[in-house]
């Protein structure tokens, strides 16, 4: 008598790894931080400010550190390098706001704009309410 094996005991384990598999792979995403409408008020209020330089200044969170990358090796010694940035209310940093003062390198710049994803950052508080900020990270070459 040949042998046929039961299709359940077959399928049903496939399916449950198949599901199980599935719902792994799609991981929700962080929603943003919501602000109470008064935080919301102030934060609103320090975003019209369009000077970046007149932003409050935000800074690291956790005591983590940003590696300034490699000046390139024709920078003259002395050089002093500004990497300025945004930080929103949210923690995250806006790449597109990125200035870099004292060298023109697009290997240096890809590096920071790299370097900057990756922190973790703290914005300024006014109030008690997470506000756009900026923060500035000098280096200079010895």
């Amino acid at each position: 008598m040949p042998f046929t094996p039961d299709v359940r005991i077959l399928v049903l384990p496939a399916l449950a790894f198949v599901a199980a598999c599935g719902s792994r792979a799609i991981t929700p995403q962080p929603s943003p931080v919501a602000l109470s409408p008064r935080c919301q008020a102030v934060a609103d209020s320090v975003a019209t400010i369009t000077e970046l330089a007149a932003l409050p200044e935000g800074s690291f969170r956790g005591g983590a550190t940003y590696r300034t990358p490699s000046l390139p090796a024709d920078t003259p010694s002395g050089t002093r390098v500004l990497v300025r940035y945004v930080v929103r209310p949210d923690s995250t940093a806006e790449p597109k706001t990125v200035e870099i003062q004292g060298v023109e390198d697009a290997g240096f710049r890809a590096q920071a704009l790299m370097g900057i994803r990756r922190l973790r950052l703290q914005p300024a508080t006014i109030d008690g309410c997470p506000v756009r900020s900026r923060v500035d990270i000098y280096t200079t070459k010895m």
